[in-house]
């Protein structure tokens, strides 16, 4: 069914013989709504296909960056992998070195008290004094807890054991410069004179002194190492 719409213009003062402009619309409305329907089908096909490239884009993007996140993954694997084979080749190294340093502890343990008496005694000998005779020296750590904690920790100074020195002088001199030099040794301190006696012409002498931290040997402790 057709319609038809007739716009009349009315004639102007200016000009009353003007022909009257007339606008009419013909087509039917099937047509009009057909069109209509046409550009939404239009519409909604461009926005279908604007939204299918956006995401095709954002996937093509994420597989991209999925495919990388893979290769470094992939890459961190392998180097983990080389790292344990390498650990692997170097264990028996490891195991020996670990053993080792367990061996050293336990010695430190064991000899934190450790003495070398012949460097001691090799010490008294050296500072015998001219008409000095050194006719015997005997020592001992002591035992004690506490000794053996100031042994340990290296405290400087501390008293870990006793040493007595016997010996004959030519006279009261001779051994008043042995004791003073006694006092002089690494190790020994406090020198005190126990007993001096005159006898066949010669001063028969005995002598205590501290054994100090300063007289260990220090094998096997961290110091020494």
């Amino acid at each position: 069914m057709a319609t038809s719409t007739l716009t009349k213009t009315a004639p102007s003062v200016e000009g009353p013989l003007r022909i009257p402009a007339i606008e009419a619309n013909l087509l039917p409305v099937e047509i009009v709504e057909a069109r209509r329907g046409r550009l939404a089908r239009r519409l909604v096909v461009t926005c279908l296909v604007v939204f299918t490239v956006l995401i095709t884009a954002w996937y093509g993007q994420a597989r991209y960056k999925t495919s990388v996140a893979a290769g470094t993954l992939q890459s961190a694997e392998d180097d983990a992998q080389r790292v344990l084979r390498q650990q692997r080749e170097f264990s028996d190294l490891v195991a020996t070195r670990a053993e080792s340093q367990a061996i050293d502890a336990r010695l430190s343990g064991l000899l934190a008290a450790d003495l070398q008496w012949s460097r001691l005694l090799f010490s008294l000998r050296m500072q015998v004094p001219r008409g000095v005779r050194v006719t015997g020296a005997v020592g001992a750590l002591n035992d004690d807890p506490a000794a053996l904690a100031a042994a340990e920790a290296r405290t400087e100074g501390a008293v870990v054991g006793r040493l007595t020195v016997t010996g004959s002088g030519e006279d009261r001199t001779a051994v008043a410069t042995y004791l003073d030099r006694l006092g002089k040794i690494t190790g020994l301190a406090n020198p005190l004179l126990n007993s001096a006696t005159v006898a066949q012409g010669a001063v028969q002498f005995s002598v205590q002194l501290d054994i100090t931290t300063a007289a260990l040997g220090g094998r096997f402790t961290t110091e020494a190492n």
